[in-house]
């Protein structure tokens, strides 16, 4: 059972007299308006998943009742584990490198990409292989009132050009203006899941 929606869900009234705003983010979960709905209804703001196409991101921004947060740009952790694994593999190599480290990659035996892999006190962390965005669909999406920039990997000069590109390209609209300052400062994007359809759905009700 979902701990967070567990007590919001004991008193309805929570998120009207907690101090900060609640915000509900299960990237594998919300992928639907259905569940984006259902949680609105006890949660400030609720983020939708990234791991679905732009039309279903669209079908959602039509049908959803209240106002909602996207991710726009970054890369997205797509697998976790409790286990530190990068240090048991130095260890199992009997190998003194640093498992904190950032520059860590790990590449599938049928894929070239590379993903990065951290290691944390949490445990294990696997992200995308590049930076995921959205930019020209966001025109279209009227009840998206924020948007999160995932700044990890990205270097102080990276994250600023980033969040400049983004602030410009809502006053102009300048798509070329956008891609320009990402390359200029050697920022890596592709659309990720937004351009390709999911095979598995959640059967809707």
């Amino acid at each position: 059972r979902d701990l967070h929606s567990f007590p919001t869900r004991r008193s309805s009234d929570l998120k009207d007299n907690f101090k900060y705003d609640l915000i509900y983010r299960a990237p594998t979960y919300l992928t639907n308006y259905y569940d984006i709905n259902l949680q609105a209804e006890n949660n400030s703001y609720v983020v939708a998943s990234s791991e679905i196409t732009k039309e279903e991101l669209a079908e959602i921004d039509k049908q959803v009742n209240n106002d909602y947060i996207i991710d726009l740009f970054g890369r997205h952790a797509c697998f976790y584990s409790k286990r530190k694994l990068l240090s048991m593999y130095f260890k199992y190599r009997n190998d003194s490198h640093n498992s904190y480290n950032d520059d860590y990659y790990i590449i599938e035996e049928l894929r070239k990409e590379k993903q990065p892999i951290k290691e944390d006190e949490t445990g294990t962390h696997i992200f995308s292989t590049s930076n995921q965005y959205l930019l020209e669909e966001i025109k279209n999406l009227k009840k998206a009132k924020y948007g999160i920039i995932h700044t990890i990997f990205l270097n102080k000069k990276q994250t600023k050009a980033v969040i400049k590109s983004y602030d410009e390209y809502l006053k102009t609209f300048d798509t070329e203006a956008f891609y320009k300052k990402l390359e200029e400062n050697n920022v890596a994007y592709y659309k990720g899941q937004y351009d390709k359809k999911s095979i598995l759905l959640k059967k809707e009700a």
